[in-house]
């Protein structure tokens, strides 16, 4: 089967953007065990819990796009961009399990994701926000 890049439309589509959300942050923790504190922190100031329970909101239209990687049914991989300005996007949750890892896939969710905020009119891609 071939790997498939599309837009997350449906309400099964953004629930398993969050499953790959929840699996990166469980990843983190275990990465950076000895540093739980500061994941704990890092995942609390970007209010994840709020994020996780309306994420179609916070990454789809009119104000974001979720893209999934996909072999037949199943999600190998995520991005999404989230609108900061008429011109400024940010990249968000570029997401590959280890398991699916090796294959391009998080590079062609890269490029994908930059392809389809240009599309919209996006001149510049963040990788984070500036601070406030």
């Amino acid at each position: 089967m071939q790997l498939t890049i599309r837009t997350a439309v449906s309400a099964d589509d953004y629930r398993a953007f969050g499953a790959l959300i929840l699996e990166y942050t469980d990843w983190c923790r275990a990465r950076y065990a000895d540093d739980r504190w500061f994941v704990d922190a890092a995942f609390g100031h970007q209010a994840l819990d709020t994020e996780l329970k309306n994420l179609p909101a916070a990454y789809g239209p009119p104000n974001g796009k979720t893209l999934l990687a996909t072999i037949g049914d199943q999600t190998h991989g995520a991005c999404a961009y989230r609108r900061l300005s008429d011109e400024i996007c940010e990249m968000k949750r570029l997401f590959v399990p280890a398991r699916f890892q090796g294959h391009g896939i998080g590079r062609r969710l890269g490029e994908a994701i930059m392809v389809a905020a240009s599309a919209e009119g996006y001149a510049l891609m963040r990788l984070a926000r500036p601070a406030d």
